[in-house]
């Protein structure tokens, strides 16, 4: 209405004048939708309402098996009938204690409530609950009927009660009867309870009835599909929102307000994205852009998917456009910031950084990213600083200590390098990169007790991290302490024995230490649980050869060669062993 404002009442008004304008355009029409509507009133099934009751009624079991309204229809029916047989032959006064005049006026009430509220429903929508309020007269009629065949009864007038009786079948099968046609919205009733199981947490009960509602033969409206599109996309669950975004849109733009359809396609370019369909991403983006060109957070999104593809040229100019759009757009001053930086264009990347912090200066990611790359310049007070921003904003993230322990190394300040490590991984102790940081400062001071005890403390909080024991043991074994490195690939050997990778490095340090047999034994048993494990074919080769055994050790130069066929050193081991033999 180019009214962003629009108050109820004035939404009411111009709703009202529509209506108003429809009426005296298509008389015929609405004198077919009114009577339409009057039937719908009777019919016997429940007309869908804020909830789909038909498809509760035949879904729930005690719902299933209760009377419907046929039943109070054919008593009402069949009451009336009673009780216009016996007004007309005077005998409702026999019936009840109240005088001819004031029993016909409370029947007149009756029947004229029933009428006048009919009547007034019938200008507004159809729907099951409307008629609820008459159901209690309705039975007070029928039980009048109901009490005059149990006269019948107990005056042993069996035949007239079997009329009784058959007349309220007869009017149950009446009441049954659709007098004009009406199916209970399935679709609806789905995305009803699809909807409940989201507000209630339980995703994979409403992926379920998204699904059952998506198979049905008609197609749902579109709200239904664009509604749980939204909400599983908000969820991550792309692959499901797919369907749902591409039924919210109609074949017919025309029906749809070009805004709406925008977003519709903005949303599905983020789910496609979001299954690593990323041309199928980009044509809906792209179809969201031809709708509006200056989305931002579409041109920002394609940014993203060419970074991901490689095409970093393509990523800056639709991030450059991104920030044209909306020049308070931080996210993608930050994702341009990080793409120069990327690229090796540090003051760039820098000043798009610094906006993007300036813009959202509560955003930890932001400043640590800006960190960073002043770091990368050579800045590094200002490094530190904006390290120091992200720690208040978010003490719980490790990068940031642990960042700062590498630049006050670098300075050759141990003692601040060490704190800022062990900030790193007490903010979190699953954090492996801290400790190996820690390990390798620790083992450079040379103080191999504390190295050992924090790999002890990093490995009983990242059990099995074969990681940590395999860096600690490479630091050790770098800084020629190779009894303590054969200790750790031990213990890391014990947490996985079926690892070949730590078999291969634990070998090379015992040929180092002359161990050379149990070193050959775990060559061998690398390879038969990797057999294309080209390194461990190498070290074994080379062991064999030291030792004379040529033709074994040719052997396994070749498998090395077969797993790698690049494998240079395999190759230059063979060929001295052939022209050696020559």
């Amino acid at each position: 209405m180019g009214n962003e404002n629009l108050t109820h009442s004035e939404a009411s008004s111009i709703f009202f004048w529509k209506t108003v304008d429809f009426i005296r355009d298509n008389k015929m029409r609405t004198l077919k939708l009114t009577l339409r509507k009057a039937a719908y009133f009777w019919h016997p099934l429940e007309i869908t309402e804020n909830k789909v009751v038909q498809h509760e009624k035949w879904f729930y079991a005690p719902l299933k098996y209760l009377p419907g309204f046929p039943w109070a229809m054919a008593l009402f029916l069949g009451g009336s009938m009673f009780l216009a047989w016996d007004w007309r032959r005077g005998r409702l006064r026999g019936h009840s204690s109240l005088d001819e005049t004031t029993l016909n006026r409370l029947l007149f009430i009756i029947f004229a409530f029933v009428f006048t509220y009919f009547a007034s429903f019938i200008p507004f929508f159809a729907n099951a609950r409307s008629r609820v309020p008459l159901y209690g007269v309705m039975l007070l009629i029928g039980a009048y009927g109901v009490k005059r065949i149990w006269d019948f009864a107990v005056a042993r007038q069996y035949g007239r009660m079997a009329a009784g009786a058959a007349l309220f079948g007869g009017m149950f099968l009446i009441s049954s009867v659709a007098l004009t046609p009406y199916t209970p919205d399935h679709d609806r009733w789905h995305y009803d309870r699809a909807d409940s199981y989201l507000r209630e947490g339980k995703v994979e009960e409403a992926i379920a009835e998204a699904r059952a509602m998506m198979a049905l033969p008609e197609r749902p409206m579109y709200y239904m599909p664009h509604r749980l599109g939204v909400a599983f996309v908000r969820l991550g669950r792309y692959e499901e929102a797919v369907p749902l975004l591409r039924a919210a849109l109609s074949p017919d733009p025309a029906e749809q307000d070009p805004r709406y359809r925008q977003d519709v396609y903005y949303l599905l370019g983020v789910a496609l994205a979001g299954t690593d369909r990323y041309e199928e991403a980009v044509e809906a983006y792209e179809a969201a852009l031809r709708l509006n060109p200056d989305d931002a957070r579409t041109y920002n999104n394609l940014g993203v998917i060419r970074e991901k593809q490689g095409d970093l040229a393509a990523a800056e100019r639709h991030y450059r456009e991104a920030v044209r759009s909306s020049r308070e757009f931080s996210l993608a001053y930050s994702n341009l910031g990080d793409l120069l930086g990327r690229m090796d264009r540090l003051d760039e990347a820098i000043a798009h950084l610094q906006r993007a912090a300036e813009l959202a200066p509560d955003n930890a990611d932001y400043h640590y990213n800006l960190a960073r790359h002043l770091a990368m310049a050579g800045r590094n007070e200002e490094a530190a600083a904006h390290y120091e921003t992200a720690i208040e904003l978010r003490p719980e993230d490790p990068r940031p200590y642990n960042n700062l322990g590498w630049m006050a190394q670098e300075a050759g300040d141990v003692v601040e390098a060490e704190r800022r490590y062990r900030q790193a991984v007490a903010a979190n102790p699953v954090f492996a990169l801290g400790w190996i940081n820690l390990l390798k400062l620790l083992v450079q001071d040379n103080r191999l007790a504390d190295a050992v005890a924090a790999c002890d403390m990093a490995v009983a909080a990242v059990p099995r991290n074969r990681i940590l024991w395999l860096s600690f043991a490479e630091i050790l074994a770098k800084h020629e302490h190779q009894d303590k490195a054969i200790a750790e690939y031990r213990k890391a050997l014990a947490a996985e024995p079926g690892n070949p990778v730590i078999m291969n490095n634990l070998a090379i340090l015992l040929v180092a230490a002359e161990q050379w047999g149990e070193a050959e034994a775990l060559y061998r048993q690398a390879i038969a649980i990797e057999p294309e494990y080209a390194p461990a074919h190498c070290n074994l080769g080379v062991l064999l050869q030291e030792q004379g055994r040529l033709e074994e050790a040719m052997q396994h130069f070749r498998a090395a060669l077969a797993a790698d066929p690049g494998n240079e050193f395999a190759k230059k081991r063979l060929a001295a062993i052939q022209a050696a033999a020559q």
